[in-house]
């Protein structure tokens, strides 16, 4: 079975999703070793030789590969692995992992029997901001330690591995174009929150509005400031007429490059925006 076959990705984007920004690659990326003999491996042996650890198969041991780099990135949204096992005698039992970068779940992999010795695993996530990245392979399954067998990941010589972090470079504002969306009318209930606790929202579909990620340069005449100076926005997102119960006014306080002020806004909202591929 080929490994691309069995890679599991988080999902990117559903319809009360995280804000996931629209990867623009970098031309190069920062490629590290990965396991590399700085790494901390728990497993039945840890650094088994000189160019594999491991063994593992067990979640309850805490069963891992950890390292933290400083890299040039800032906002990473993809890692690359390539990486080998080197030994593999699972007998009718798969070693299930998941990946971790900075703490956040970027995706999942399993080895199954005999999986294949070269192992290539291409993950996309929303940013995850830097330049300090610590990468965790961590074991999410319990095989029997007699019986199931175990396996090592290479780190070193032909079974050298590594990991590739993409940045992308984010826009400072957002900017909304109003769309045609071909979408059949339909709606969908939703407890949402924001400036207070608003159950019960109806979203209406097709969606009104696409805002995607804008940098503002030569402003004229220049603007009062106070707010800060830049935004993090990128990606697309889709903006839907939402309806909530609760329509209160609420006074926020914001300031911006346009100055300080009270405004007032209505609970319940008028806008939903969703992230989009």
């Amino acid at each position: 079975m080929n490994i691309r076959a069995i890679v599991r990705v988080a999902s990117l984007a559903s319809l009360l999703g995280t804000h996931v920004a629209t990867p623009s690659y970098a031309a190069s990326a920062d490629e590290e070793n990965f396991p590399s003999a700085s790494s901390t491996v728990v497993g039945s042996v840890g650094f088994i030789d000189a160019t594999q650890v491991g063994y593992f198969w067990s979640h309850v041991r805490g069963d891992s590969v950890t390292q933290t780099y400083v890299t040039t990135e800032t906002n990473v949204t993809r890692a690359v692995f390539d990486f080998t096992t080197p030994f593999n005698d699972l007998l009718g039992f798969s070693v299930d992992w998941n990946v971790l970068l900075n703490g956040t779940l970027i995706g999942t992999f399993s080895i199954a029997p005999g999986e294949a010795h070269q192992i290539h695993l291409d993950y996309s996530f929303a940013p995850i901001a830097g330049p300090s990245y610590t990468v965790r392979f961590e074991v999410t399954s319990e095989a029997s330690p007699t019986g199931h067998g175990s396996h090592s990941i290479g780190y070193a010589g032909a079974d050298a591995g590594t990991v590739q972090l993409f940045g992308v470079q984010l826009a400072n504002r957002l900017k909304c174009y109003k769309i045609k969306d071909p979408l059949a009318r339909t709606s969908y209930t939703a407890d949402l929150t924001g400036l207070g606790a608003e159950p019960g929202c109806r979203i209406s579909v097709p969606a009104k509005q696409l805002c995607v990620g804008s940098d503002e340069t030569n402003v004229t005449p220049a603007p009062p400031g106070g707010g800060p100076p830049t935004g993090n926005v990128g990606g697309k997102l889709v903006c839907y007429k939402v309806k909530c119960p609760r329509d209160v006014p609420v006074p926020v306080s914001v300031t911006d490059q346009f100055g300080s002020r009270s405004v007032t806004a209505s609970i319940g909202g008028r806008l939903l925006c969703v992230p989009a591929l």
